[in-house]
């Protein structure tokens, strides 16, 4: 899987959001990257992998999907580009999410406005 592109990042007592560039391989990188955090983590509507493979995700536009687990809460929104993930857990499973990102993702910088 090709590392997924970190478009902002923040963090607030027991929340955190991300936000990454959509991309067809999406639900592979969010259930991979919440697998450390939650034993089995698997967006209810996508555990048969055959059903995931044939869900273009590019084609959500403008939807919400959640996760609610024993060890943490996912929230997801699909815009045009992005996708914006906002969830909540515990110190130690955000710091385990965090290292996991930093395998999976990478950081694009910003493109300066000014001129």
């Amino acid at each position: 899987m090709k590392k997924t592109q970190i478009l902002g990042i923040a963090n607030s007592g027991e929340f955190s959001y991300l936000i990454v560039k959509k991309r067809k391989d999406f639900l592979e990188f969010i259930n991979e990257l919440f697998t450390v955090a939650e034993e089995r983590f698997e967006i209810p509507i996508y555990q048969d992998i055959e059903q995931t493979k044939k869900r273009n995700i590019m084609k959500s536009l403008d939807s919400y999907e959640s996760y609610l687990g024993d060890k943490i809460n996912v929230s997801i929104f699909y815009g045009k580009n992005k996708v914006f993930i906002a969830y909540s857990s515990s110190l130690a499973n955000r710091k385990k999410i965090m290292r996991k990102l930093e395998e999976l993702g990478s950081f694009i910088k910003p493109v300066s406005t000014k001129k």
